[in-house]
This record gives structure tokens, sequence and C-alpha cells, in this order.
């Protein structure tokens, strides 16, 4: 609670204004009617100083200073509005005094962020004059007046400008004392927007949207008062200036001057018989939203809004027809001009109404056929995907079939194949995007145990794009019939599991999540970790499970308040928060599933020891038990019927370890993929004093060694899966009673 009422007052410290209180932190000192910045006992003078949100500019007394500033060679804007963050230094399109400019949002080769644009074209396509101001195609000043942050003089002219902005250095800029690292772009207010009809009717009292922060009570928040402060657009509105292009290409600028209607069909402001002075007069907020006549619920055109002073009149032109995304056409209720006198207190808001009068035909699509192809195809290969994961077709994303490089095909392909059940065929189908999906990541990560064909489909051209279909045959090829071990396999769930005497090599089935999987008996003799004799048989299980079993795709709300496809974590994609089993992902997931072996016994499954070091690489079941060291930890108390081994077992049982399926050689890559390059052992790595290290010993199904493993991803890699998925799988065992 201390750390974040500190955190408050450093916020509160520069936000507040005169007028308002403002405690002194991190330099800041008030003096009189000015704000000043001390350091090593003196006062920072002629230099920019970066503090919270944004840069300041200490003047030659010290004082923080506003408004525009000339320095390095470059023109600045410093907020001058006393509610936000008075002082600090503007970027983007600002409206200053009723004109447009624009200040540099970064650096770059030419101008230091912050810096006014002169004499040429914006990063975004526009033209600004040698003053800075925005001109239009003719090269005439865009100028609305009142418009904008009003900084109640005109003494830094436009021609003073221009010529204090062609001197100086540019690189003087770039060195005035903000190069000590990036600061944060200043927000401001929405300015005009597209133009439209209005009908004159008004309401007050509301907020309208980018409008001044009014809240004075609200210091003590956290956050108040930080957003900038803007009477206009800190950045131009796009619509606003292609519908006074329209309006031109209209007609608009044959309308009569007399009512206050600009050759650009913009809006103007005119001044009643008595004008209010700088003294008295109170600014207004106002809005113009195009609408429906019927329910006022349907936007038109985005929302046009700025500050005028209380008591002028605001005159808007429009178009009388507006045609929206579906084609619809809507027609204004009144004619233009709108006339209003805007008076307060409190902020404006006026609806401009339209009426649907018709709709149009919807234009010829050259491409129709290809996008019903792709339409088509995607159906198709998320029915596929469907049917292997048991979603709804319509809670597939077109972004499963859809890949747009080699990464994304490899990372499709190895997940789906993590899925399938054994012996099974199943047809996947991608859809490349200037790209052919190849099926290479298959047999470099799985090997033998993968059998695949592909087939292109179709190939079509779309918006200047070529989209390639492939259609895959896979197959996980991972158990070996009994023709081919010359073994005994399981018979069924009932007669197989009544035997009474267990031999090593004698198999059995079972049921984990929806799945069957075979267990080889590979000790008939089993006894726990302190040498009892247990009379039972070990079983282990004849593959590992991928990590990424049980996971999925959901469709929920996003952050933004939209609908999408989230990665659904399976129970076990990693080991856990910490590496004791006993609370590990692992053995929750496989405690839930020991019902289907109700027969086997619930032993001692406790660890009682941590090791360091790692066997070494290439020794598979060669390896030197001497590599790994054992540290006692206690006696913990755990009993289960279905576990994973412990590395005094992987040590026993070396001989299987690297083995699957009946085979009596080592093919551990038959099991290998991206969610199962090894599998987990149930002991700790770490020492007596310290075993808490968040690591946990594993098989290393690749390199052939045993060796520690974090027990969960680092959460850094691209795909939302690989930041929670581990590559580690599981491969479980049980013990049947023996006779």
């Amino acid at each position: 609670m201390k750390r974040r009422f500190v955190k408050e007052l450093a916020v509160l410290a520069v936000l507040a204004v005169a007028g308002r209180a403002m405690p002194a932190y991190a330099g800041w000192q008030q003096q009189a009617d000015c704000w000043k910045y001390e350091e090593d006992g003196g006062w920072i003078t002629e230099s920019w100083v970066k503090e919270n949100d944004g840069w300041y500019y200490l003047g030659a007394e010290g004082k923080m200073e506003t408004g525009w500033k000339q320095t390095g060679g470059f023109w600045y804007f410093l907020n001058p509005v006393r509610l936000g963050a008075c002082g600090r230094m503007l970027t983007g399109w600002q409206w200053i005094d009723g004109r447009c400019y624009y200040l540099a949002e970064g650096n770059n080769c030419e101008y230091p962020e912050g810096a006014m644009y002169v004499n040429g074209q914006t990063p975004d396509g526009y033209w600004v004059d040698e003053s800075g101001a925005w001109v239009d195609a003719r090269g005439d000043v865009v100028e609305i007046l009142g418009k904008g942050i009003l900084t109640g003089s005109q003494a830094e002219s436009k021609e003073s400008r221009a010529v204090s902005a062609g001197g100086g250095s540019k690189s003087g800029g770039r060195s005035s004392g903000r190069s000590k690292g990036g600061y944060s772009r200043s927000g401001g207010g929405s300015g005009d927007s597209s133009s439209g009809i209005a009908s004159g009717y008004s309401r007050s009292g509301q907020n309208s949207a980018g409008s001044r922060d009014n809240s004075e009570g609200k210091s003590g928040e956290e956050g108040s008062g930080r957003d900038e402060i803007s009477q206009g657009s800190d950045s131009r509105d796009r619509q606003d200036r292609n519908d006074r292009e329209d309006n031109q290409d209209e007609g608009v600028r044959g309308e009569s001057q007399d009512q206050g209607i600009r050759n650009d069909g913009s809006l103007e402001i005119e001044t009643p018989g008595h004008k209010a002075t700088d003294s008295n007069a109170m600014e207004v907020n106002w809005q113009i939203r195009f609408v429906d006549r019927d329910t006022h619920q349907t936007l038109l055109a985005e929302t046009r809004q700025g500050q005028i002073k209380d008591g002028e009149k605001l005159i808007l032109n429009f178009r009388n027809r507006i045609v929206d995304q579906e084609q619809h056409v809507w027609e204004s209720a009144e004619n233009p001009p709108l006339e209003l006198e805007v008076y307060g207190p409190g902020d404006r808001i006026y609806y401009v109404e339209y009426i649907r009068t018709g709709q149009l035909d919807e234009p010829e699509d050259p491409f129709l056929e290809a996008r019903n192809r792709l339409k088509s195809w995607l159906e198709m290969g998320k029915q596929q995907e469907a049917a292997l994961t048991g979603e709804a077709v319509s809670e597939i994303p077109d972004s499963r079939i859809l890949v747009g490089d080699s990464r994304e095909t490899k990372g499709r392909l190895l997940t789906i194949f993590g899925r399938l059940p054994f012996e099974e065929e199943h047809a996947v189908y991608l859809i490349g995007k200037n790209h052919e999906p190849e099926g290479t990541a298959l047999k470099n990560y799985y090997g033998d145990s993968v059998q695949y064909s592909k087939l292109r489909e179709d190939q079509f051209s779309l918006d200047r794009d070529v989209y390639t279909v492939a259609r895959f045959s896979v197959k996980r090829v991972s158990k070996l019939r009994e023709e081919e071990t010359g073994e005994r396999t399981e018979t069924d769930f009932g007669e197989a599991w009544e035997k009474a005497h267990w031999n090593v090599g004698d198999v059995l089935t079972g049921e984990i999540d929806g799945e069957c999987y075979r267990f080889r008996c590979i000790d008939q003799n089993y006894s726990d970790l302190g040498g009892n004799h247990q009379e039972g048989a070990l079983f282990l299980c004849d593959c590992v499970i991928p990590a990424n079993t049980g996971s999925s795709y959901i469709y929920e709300p996003l952050e933004d308040k939209t609908y999408g496809y989230v990665f659904c974590p399976g129970p076990a994609v990693n080991f856990g928060d910490g590496n004791d089993y006993k609370y590990s992902n692992i053995r929750r997931w496989l405690k839930t599933w020991e019902e289907n072996f109700h027969r086997a016994r619930d032993i001692d499954i406790g660890v009682s020891f941590a090791y360091m070091g790692s066997t070494g690489q290439g020794m598979y079941d060669q390896l030197l038990e001497s590599d790994l060291k054992a540290y006692p930890i206690g006696n913990q108390k755990l009993t289960g019927k279905l576990f994973i081994l412990s590395v005094e077992e992987a040590l026993k049982y070396r001989d299987w370890l690297w083995s699957f399926d009946g085979s009596q050689q080592e093919n551990s890559l038959s099991q290998t993929g991206a969610f199962s390059k090894g599998y987990w052992l149930r002991s700790p790595v770490g020492t007596s004093e310290n075993h808490n290290t968040g690591l946990v010993y594993g098989v290393d199904l690749e390199n052939g060694r045993i060796c520690p493993v974090k027990v969960r991803p680092d959460g850094t890699a691209e795909e939302k899966e690989l930041c929670v998925t581990s590559s580690m799988g599981i491969r479980p065992a049980f013990v049947m009673p023996q006779q």
C-alpha cells in the first residue's frame, strides 16, 4: 500500500498545474506563479527534462515554458492548457489557433521527436508549408478559426515561424537534452470528421468524446488528469479532408460564402453582434453526430467535435446523401448548411438526421468465383479438423487452415499429428497463402512413426494473392503388430485384467482421457523404493502421451470486447508451478483416470531423494549411475495407482527407457514429436538443502540421456501453444497384484 501511495504522488506531481495542488517531488518546485526543476542544489535552465509521461522545457530563468518554443533549430509546442499536463511537449497532428501542425512522433533522420515539420510532406502523406501549417492541394492553408488549442496570442506569426524554422541546424534539435531515452506520445481529442446533414436537435449537459477533462475533484485518483487536453484534434481526420475534396467536386464551392461556407466546404465560426472578449468568454465543447432519424442508433459518419466560445455561431456544410458500407442510401432530413448559435454552460450535442431511401446494386465482384472456392476449401478443412478435435465446425477459425509460410505449416502439422490416434489415417487440409504447404517437417520430427502423402487439390488467384490447397493423408504408426513381434497382446478390458500371474512382456490396455493405451509388463517382481517386496507386476506405457493432449481452441470474449478463438491448454501441458510431484499437473491429471485402473495396486510413490547431474549424451541404456548424485530430502507420504517413474526406477529399468511397443531395440525416435521429445520423471533436481529449483528430471528421447528439465516453458515463444506447452510428454505406469 505504501509503494502505491508513493507512486501516485509521483504521477500527480508533474500533472498538476497552477490553481491545483501539486506536491513537490523529483525536483519539481513551485516558485510564485511558475514551476522550476531542482537538481543538485540548483535550477535546470535552458534544457529539456524528462518526467513521467513526457518532456518539459525549462527556460533561461528555470521557468517551465509553455506554447511555441524554438530550440536547436526546430519549433516545438509545449502544452499551454491549464488542465492536464501543462508544459508537456506535444506530438502528432495538433490544431493550434485554427491551424493544423504536425509535430514529429518519433526521432528520424530529419526531425527529432516533437519537432514541427516544415515545407514538406509528413509521414502520413500530407503537406505543410514553410510555417508548418497544413495546406490543401492548391497550397492554401487549411484554417478553421477558433479550432484547437487557443494560445490567446499570435505573437509567433506564420512569417516568423517560417523564417526561424528554416534557420539553424536540424541536428541541434536532436542534441537539446532529449537524447537520454524515448518518451510517450501525447494524446489528444478528436477533431472534425466527415460532413453530413444537421437537424438542429440539441442536447446539453453531456460530455463529448475528446472534450476537455473538467473533473477537478479527481486529482487524487490514479491517472487523473494524465490525458493530454487538445481543443480539437491531435490527428487530422482523413474523412474530413475527403469530404472537403468530394464537396468541391460536387459543386459545394459555388454555395454562398455569405452564409459562412468556405470554398473547401468546411465549417466556419462567425461572431454575433456582441463578441465576448478573451477575459469573459467561456469555451463550450460541441459535438455533431450523423445518425438515422428513427432511432439515432445508426452512426452514418464519424462524429465531428471541437470547441467554440460561448455565443458564437457554428456553420456546417455537408452532403445531402450518404451511402453506407452495405450500399444503403440515406438522404438528409434537412438541407445544408446547419447554422447554430452555441451557448453554454455544459457540452452541446447536435444530431444530424438521415432517412433511408433506397439500396444500391452490389458491384460485380471479379473474384467472386475465387472467393467461393476459398470459402469451400476452408469449410472442408474445418470439417476435417472438427472430426479430429470434436469441436463444432463453426468454432474453428480460418487461421487453423490458412498458413502463410513454412513455420506456420510446420506448427499446424506437428500439432495435428500429436492428436492423432494410433494406426488411424486422417486427412488434413492446409491452404497456403502465397506459399505451398509441405510435409517434410513430419518426417524430420517423427521419423518412421509417421506415414503421410500430399496432394495439391487446387490453386487459384484472389486479390493479387495465390492460394494453394494441399491435402495431407497422415497416419501415426507406433504400435507393432503381434505377427511382427511374436509377442502376445491384450485381449479385452475384461479377461486380460483377470489374470493372477504376470510375466514380463504381458500387455494390458487402459483408457486415459478417452484414448486407449497399451501397457507392457517390465517387472514381474516389483519392489518399492525401500526394497520391500510388493508382490506386484510393474506395467509401463508402450508410448509417450504428448503434452498437448486435451488442448483446444475456445470461442470467447477478448480484451477489446470482441470475440475470437483462444488457445485453451490441456490438463498436463507442463509439469506444474514447482518440481514437487505431489502438487504437479501430471499427478493431478493421472489421478482423475485411476478409476479406469481400479484393479491396480495403490502403492507408495512418495519422493525421498533429489538429484544433481545428468547422464552422458547418447549413452542411452549404457548410462553411468555415478553421473547422478542423490540427496535425501525426507520421506514423502504419497500413494497412487497411476504414476510416472522416479529417477531410481529409471535407473533400475534403463533397458526399457528408450524402447517402445515391445521392441527389443532402442526406438525412441518413433515417439518424438513437438510435444513429446522426452517424458517426465517425478524426482526433483537439487540438494538436501535446496531442492525447490524449478527443475525436475526427464528422459531425453532425442539425445539418449536422463537430464534436468524446466517444469514449464519460459513463455517467450511466438506461438501461444508453445508459451505454456512443454516438449515433454507423459509415460505412465501402474502395478498389478501378483501371485
